[in-house]
């Protein structure tokens, strides 16, 4: 198949989605395989940054509930985002595009992040190398400076994993793709 644009990528991608998310036993598959990920990397102190899922996304949260580590998710705002401290009985607030995070009082994240610190960023699909294509709004490509040091981690679609499109200067890599086959390094 062949993509004219990154916005044509995206509707593919956002199609591809909605299937994947109306099948349970590949939902499971992925998170299991999440799971299965973030057990083997993550430390005593890791901090784990986390996005809090829209209506259209892969919700992993259930999965984070045996993790006694610091979770961090985005509040975004019209100038980019920042990380704040969020529990998993917190009730998230709309930001910036209605997207879900943290209450402004919450506690922020303190930078850098170190290597043991895990970020689980939202991905519509990847190519084989690991950059990562977003929704588009450059939250995550304008803070990849920042979340380098971390370790990223991107679950999508196995269908989504391996698309074919020219990563620009500004897009993120991940260090793992996490797909209901399995999951792999970058």
């Amino acid at each position: 198949m062949v993509f004219h644009s990154k916005k044509s990528l995206r509707a593919h991608c956002r199609e591809t989605w909605t299937g994947f998310l109306r099948q349970p036993g590949s939902v499971n598959r992925i998170l299991e395989q999440l799971d299965a990920l973030i057990r083997s990397r993550i430390q005593t102190h890791s901090r784990v940054l986390i996005t809090l899922p829209m209506p259209d996304e892969l919700d992993y949260l259930r999965i984070l509930s045996m993790l006694s580590n610091e979770l961090y998710a985005p509040r975004t705002l019209p100038q980019g985002m920042e990380f704040r401290r969020w529990q998993l009985h917190d009730a998230p607030i709309a930001g910036h595009f209605n997207v879900p995070g943290p209450v402004d009082d919450a506690p922020p994240l303190h930078w850098p992040l170190r290597s043991d610190d895990i970020v689980i960023v939202p991905t519509m699909g990847t190519d084989p190398k690991g950059y990562r294509l977003g929704r588009g709004g450059g939250y995550y490509d304008r803070m990849r400076e920042q979340l380098q040091s971390g370790f990223l981690i991107a679950p999508v679609p196995e269908a989504l994993s391996r698309l074919p499109f020219q990563p620009e200067s500004h897009d993120t890599r991940v260090n793992a793709i996490v797909t209901e086959a399995g999951f792999r390094f970058t």
